[in-house]
């Protein structure tokens, strides 16, 4: 007998294929502009919820689940060009030839040209609130000398990405009527960062990067 034998309010909650944990070879397969969007959280100094522009990027890992398509992990970042923004410190120690905040300001780099570059991620477990585990990418880096190159396999991106955007625009047009609560729903793009996950609240800037 099991507890959902006697318990009509017992619900199995289905596992989630997660990746391991450890460092993985991967690809970027999307770089996603998703507007404005309204911070979560208060900020510290302002005791407003900041709006910021930001773009989420999508790597797919060589681990594959059981179906055959590759695991998916993105990263949420601020779009900006100062040195110790969050974006910047990523492309540093991910790419061979970052970009400096010069080649960003006068256009000499899109975040487009990162699609398709390899790199090697370290992934992280976290716990849902529904008690599943899932995937959290946590660094990017240098892809592995001799690793095979890896395709991207998606044609297209996420369909969350389209649902953070939209709701993204919902939550600023509140701001600007002003709502000073912050976003209407408390959510996070998978992978984003909130403050004491993968930088220190305050490094990034308002200056927007080209596409």
């Amino acid at each position: 007998m099991t507890d959902s034998d006697h318990d009509p309010l017992y619900v199995q909650i289905p596992k989630r294929e997660v990746p391991r944990k450890g460092m993985h070879a991967a690809v970027c397969a999307f770089v996603e502009d998703i507007g404005l969007q309204v911070s979560p959280w208060p900020n510290e100094k302002t005791g407003k919820h900041d709006i910021k522009p930001k773009i989420v990027l999508c790597f797919e890992l060589a681990e594959t689940m059981k179906d055959g398509r590759p695991f998916m992990l993105s990263k949420t970042e601020t779009a900006s060009s100062h040195p110790r923004s969050n974006l910047m410190k990523m492309l540093n120690a991910w790419l061979d030839d970052p970009p400096s905040p010069e080649d960003v300001v006068k256009r000499r780099f899109s975040l487009s040209s990162l699609i398709g570059r390899q790199a090697a991620v370290q992934v992280t477990h976290k716990s849902r609130e529904d008690g599943t585990m899932k995937g959290k990418l946590e660094a990017v880096f240098t892809a592995k000398d001799g690793a095979e190159p890896l395709k991207v396999f998606n044609t297209e991106p996420p369909e969350w990405i389209a649902r953070q955007r939209e709701e993204g625009r919902e939550d600023v047009a509140a701001a600007e009527r002003g709502d000073s609560s912050g976003p209407a729903r408390s959510r996070k793009a998978e992978g984003g960062e909130r403050k004491g996950e993968g930088g220190q609240a305050g490094d990034d800037h308002f200056d927007e990067i080209p596409f």
